[in-house]
């Protein structure tokens, strides 16, 4: 007999973060709790996967962008129809309107999870700032206790004016699943027409302006020219086919070293084609999980100072200034240079990358913590 009903409240189920660590505590907990989860908007990538594990799962359809008043009646609809024992509401937007129609139809524990750090929105469209003001007075009276990945995330919100009634629950991962393969490396290397004595630097990543492709471009465009065997892949929703990025690329004369590619299900296997993995966002992480899931993979990291990215890192990687081309590319150099003329200490860097994500993020620790939530 399962436990506690829970109702997730989710703003999408794309490819992104919180949606990946709502399905991974769904995988490791549907037997034990009754779940069912209402997405905003669509599927996503992983709205049928959470089905599959006997989950029900609800599209309302919001439209990007807008409010739908057609979608927030069903909402309350479908929360006066199915009463929960927690009712977890993920990111802003599903924050503010999933803990109203909470309260509306009467369900009494409502936990708030924020994701990011606050600084997306901030720097985003004026409705996404009332967005963030409403849930900072909101916070003070609605939900009865507030999640979130990251410390930074926690200080920068309490700064926003939101209550400090927050847990900190860092994300955790299957070591099981992201793991070194050269194997895989080899695979992906050939079909990416990749050669063994090349350099492949990975950016996975949506196309933003929060993750910054083009920071990198212009950062490392005269270096990668002069070594000419370095290849850079970018990897997520939206790049294969940017015109931005291409026309960009075409500018300065680098699409022969550079290689575009939309979001893969196999990515931890394009993880271990890498040889160095690149962050460049410049604001809105909160616990960016392609730092620790690379790590698991013992693809060495350069970050730029976002989110919990220091303490994700530690002294395995490089922490680089937000927007600082000299920083980065100095990173960059360093990392290369380890790599060629100190094998012994770069393949110490590896095996540590991996021991610290194993030994500091497990998924059983974040599992038992939300639990602990949920009592």
């Amino acid at each position: 007999m399962k436990n506690k009903k829970i109702i997730h409240i989710i703003t999408n189920l794309e490819d992104g973060g919180a949606e990946g660590v709502l399905n991974r505590i769904i995988y490791n907990t549907h037997k034990k709790y009754n779940h069912k989860v209402v997405s905003l908007m669509g599927y996503g990538k992983y709205g049928h996967q959470i089905e599959e594990m006997g989950v029900e799962v609800k599209c309302l359809e919001f439209k990007r962008g807008f409010f739908s008043i057609a979608g927030f009646f069903k909402l309350l609809v479908f929360l006066r129809r199915n009463k929960s024992d927690i009712l977890q509401t993920w990111m802003y937007h599903s924050d503010l309107i999933g803990g109203i129609a909470g309260l509306l139809t009467g369900h009494k524990k409502i936990i708030w999870n924020v994701r990011g750090d606050g600084k997306g929105l901030i720097n985003k469209k004026y409705s996404s700032k009332i967005v963030l003001y409403l849930c900072s007075k909101l916070s003070h009276s609605l939900p009865q206790n507030i999640i979130t990945c990251s410390y930074v995330a926690k200080i920068n919100h309490i700064n926003y004016g939101y209550k400090n009634n927050f847990n900190v629950i860092s994300n955790g991962f299957d070591p099981k699943k992201f793991v070194d393969s050269f194997t895989n490396r080899n695979k992906i290397r050939q079909t990416l027409n990749v050669g063994e004595d090349d350099i492949l630097i990975g950016t996975i990543a949506r196309f933003s302006e929060q993750k910054n492709h083009k920071h990198i471009i212009l950062s490392l465009k005269g270096y990668i020219k002069y070594k000419k065997n370095i290849k850079v892949v970018f990897i997520g929703m939206g790049i294969k086919n940017n015109k931005f990025i291409i026309n960009l690329l075409k500018k300065h004369d680098l699409i022969k070293f550079f290689i575009l590619l939309d979001s893969k299900k196999n990515i931890n296997e394009y993880m271990n084609a890498l040889d160095i993995h690149i962050l460049a966002s410049k604001f809105g992480e909160g616990f960016p999980n392609v730092v620790a899931e690379t790590m698991l993979c013992k693809i060495p990291s350069i970050c730029t100072d976002v989110g919990d990215a220091k303490f994700i890192l530690g002294n395995q990687g490089w922490l680089v200034k937000n927007e600082d081309s000299y920083s980065l590319l100095r990173a960059l150099k360093n990392a290369i240079k380890l790599k060629a003329q100190f094998p012994i200490l770069w393949n110490k860097l590896k095996d540590d990358s991996r021991k610290r994500i194993k030994l500091k993020y497990p998924i059983k620790k974040m599992i038992n913590a939300y639990e602990q939530n949920w009592k």
